[in-house]
């Protein structure tokens, strides 16, 4: 699977979940050095947990400002 497909079952799985939804705009909204700190966790949470590298790659894509910020008001909008 590409990042994109990825990426794009995780934002069909928080918009049918709102427990994951919540987690992810809770990740999303904080300030960028906390969220850098949660997403270090989860990348290496799920690389010992051996998760599609996609996966990981999307938690990667979480640390950009910008990427996140348009993520967020996406979620926040649905």
């Amino acid at each position: 699977m590409s990042d994109r497909e990825i990426f794009e079952y995780l934002i069909r799985i928080a918009l049918d979940a709102p427990e994951i939804k919540q987690q992810l705009i809770q990740l999303l909204t904080a300030d960028k050095m906390s969220r850098k700190e949660l997403l270090e966790v989860l990348l290496r949470h799920t690389k010992l947990q051996y998760a599609p590298a996609g996966m990981r790659n999307i938690f990667i894509y979480f640390q950009d400002d910008l990427f996140a910020k348009e993520v967020l008001q996406y979620l926040q909008k649905s």
